[in-house]
C-alpha cells in the first residue's frame, strides 16, 4: 500500500513561517553538506582549505584578512595556509609596506583548485531542473526579497 501525502495543516502565519524556513533550511544544509564532501574528496584538502583557496581567488590578502573572512583565529589560519604552501598552492610572501604582515597569493594550481571548488558549489541540487524558467525566476525574487535585496534583471543590489 503506497501511502497518501498528508494533507495541508492550516498554520497559523508564524507557524506557516517557522515551517518554510526548517524546510528550505534542511534543503540547503543537506545539499551543502554533501557538496563539501565532494569538493574535500575531489580536491584532496579539508574544506576549511577549500574555502581559503576561494578566498583567495579574488586576490592577494593578508594573513588579518584572510583570518576574519574564514571566521577563524589567527594560529588556524597559519596552519591552514602553511599546508597550502606546502601544496604549492599558495605562497606567502612579506607585506611590501609592512614587513611584520604576510601576504598570501594563489598559485595557479591553487587557483585551479579553487576554481573547481567553486564550480562545485554553484551546482544547484537536481530538483532544480523541475522548476521553469519563470519558477525559478520568481525563486530568486523570493529569496532576495527575504535576504532584504533589489533584483533587476538578474542583477542583485542592496536596498
Amino acid at each position: 500500500m503506497t501511502p497518501h501525502p498528508s494533507p495541508p495543516i492550516a498554520l497559523d502565519p508564524g507557524r506557516r513561517q517557522v515551517a518554510a524556513w526548517q524546510a528550505i533550511r534542511e534543503m540547503v544544509m543537506e545539499h551543502l553538506a554533501v557538496r563539501r564532501a565532494e569538493i574535500s574528496h575531489r580536491l584532496g584538502v579539508s574544506f576549511i582549505k577549500a574555502k581559503a583557496l576561494r578566498r583567495l581567488s579574488s586576490g592577494p590578502l593578508t594573513m588579518g584578512e584572510l583570518t576574519a573572512s574564514l571566521g577563524t583565529d589567527p594560529p588556524y589560519t597559519s596552519v591552514v595556509v602553511g599546508d597550502l604552501v606546502d601544496r604549492r598552492l599558495a605562497v606567502r610572501a612579506t607585506h611590501p609596506s609592512d614587513r611584520r604582515r604576510k601576504i598570501i597569493d594563489l598559485t595557479p594550481a591553487g587557483r585551479e583548485m579553487a576554481d573547481l571548488a567553486q564550480e562545485i558549489l554553484d551546482r544547484p541540487p537536481a530538483g532544480f531542473t523541475n522548476f521553469s524558467a519563470e519558477e525559478l525566476e520568481h525563486l530568486v525574487t523570493l529569496f532576495a526579497r527575504t535576504a532584504g535585496v533589489a533584483v533587476s534583471r538578474g542583477r542583485r543590489s542592496p536596498r
